[in-house]
């Protein structure tokens, strides 16, 4: 699977950055991953994952419950591979939710939520956080 996952990554970025996307290398990539989940079907059902090791079975039953979601950056190039900048912006919020251990009341967490959201949009608009939180918040 991790060979699948580089190969299909790469793929994708070839097409984004200007090379020609092949439909045939796409169907291929679709048939292999449907092959691997076949295989991992078959190899869980022989042998059913211990009470210690089920990650590799967990990861199988979520890659097959939503296989549309796990390929969807194969068939629309304006999906991105990973969800890096989602993971990005949520370990902002995990940081400050282990520092203080909770919020003081749901009020509070959305106010902090919708603060780093203004502050977040203001950056990908290239402007100027300080003033922009001034000019908002003032």
């Amino acid at each position: 699977m991790l060979e699948w996952i580089k190969e299909a990554i790469h793929y994708r970025n070839e097409v984004v950055e200007g090379g020609e996307e092949k439909k045939e290398k796409t169907e291929e990539l679709l048939r292999r991953y449907g092959e691997i989940l076949e295989k991992a079907k078959e190899e869980y059902e022989y042998e059913p994952p211990g009470e210690y090791f089920k990650d590799g079975y967990n990861l199988y039953k979520r890659m097959s419950e939503d296989r549309e979601a796990y390929v969807l950056f194969l068939k629309d190039m304006t999906v991105p591979p990973t969800n890096n900048a989602a993971e990005n912006a949520a370990r902002k919020y995990k940081r400050k939710n282990a520092q203080v251990m909770c919020f003081r009341s749901e009020e509070g967490r959305d106010y902090f939520c919708d603060g780093l959201s203004v502050m977040e949009s203001m950056k990908a608009a290239g402007e100027n956080v300080y003033e922009g939180v001034l000019e908002r918040f003032g």
